[in-house]
């Protein structure tokens, strides 16, 4: 364990929330979260949702608020902890985590199989997670990613003034955001982290994901009993120890120790509740 001190800034109680508010599902890549979406479109009318595309890209979401429905009560995507600034409404926000070393190779595996993904090609060529995990243009998916989502300060806004309409549809918003070098240090998106957990309306864990869910729907007067389809989950179910050396899994762990502690941190809150 490293020993991260943190302080949390704004204390917020775990299921204290607003029913008036907004709510926010921040959908780390690939924690659950296709499954979750899923229910949420069985639940609400596609008229609650922010956007009406469920596939919104961030570029529609950052730059075109001329489609966003004017009576939404929730907004689910990729959209990491910069929603907040970028819609202003006080947020219910949620999330779902995940061991790291298991969404790391999932998220890889999911590049490599998913020829529109922008890093595809990088990934076909790189062949193996040892590759991925050490190239440079690649290594930001997979080392911190959680930590990245929760707990940097992007402001999309400035990244897509600098991109020309073509790069905007062409996903290089999404690649700026998801891998360009951040300004916090692996220390300061653990702090970021934790203090915006806090924050949350609630949490889950990917492991404990009908579990998640049914704390979701506790704290959102959600129905229950509706069965929950594990979607966009990898077809072979490929287990990352079997195909991956004890070399890349010690380099993974050194470059992830800030995102391992947080993750611990997560589970020991998620399993004491």
């Amino acid at each position: 364990m490293l020993g991260y001190v943190h302080v949390i800034t704004d204390p917020k109680k775990i299921g204290e929330i607003n029913m008036s508010n907004k709510i926010y599902f921040l959908h780390i890549p690939k924690t659950g979260g296709t499954t979750i979406n899923s229910f949420l479109y069985s639940i609400y009318p596609n008229t609650s949702f922010l956007l009406p595309d469920r596939n919104t890209s961030v570029s529609d979401f950052v730059c075109h608020k001329e489609k966003y429905h004017s009576n939404w009560k929730i907004v689910t995507g990729h959209f990491f902890w910069y929603a907040h600034e970028i819609l202003k409404n006080p947020l219910e926000c949620f999330t779902v985590v995940r061991e790291p070393f298991a969404r790391a190779f999932s998220h890889w595996r999911h590049v490599h199989r998913s020829s529109e993904h922008y890093l595809h090609k990088t990934a076909v060529d790189l062949q193996s997670f040892h590759a991925y995990l050490t190239h440079p243009e690649t290594q930001p998916t997979v080392v911190n990613f959680q930590l990245r989502c929760i707990g940097a300060n992007i402001d999309p806004i400035e990244i897509a003034k600098t991109l020309t309409d073509t790069e905007l549809t062409e996903l290089r918003l999404e690649q700026k955001i998801d891998t360009d070098v951040l300004r916090e240090s692996p220390d300061e998106l653990y702090r970021n982290a934790i203090d915006r957990l806090q924050q949350m309306s609630e949490f889950g864990l990917t492991e404990h994901i009908e579990e998640s869910l049914q704390r979701f729907c506790d704290i959102f007067k959600w129905p229950k009993g509706i069965g929950l389809a594990h979607l966009n989950a990898d077809p072979l179910k490929l287990n990352p120890m079997d195909h991956t050396s004890s070399e890349t899994r010690r380099l993974f762990n050194t470059l992830n120790a800030a995102e391992i502690e947080f993750y611990e941190h997560a589970k020991a809150r998620f399993l004491k509740r």
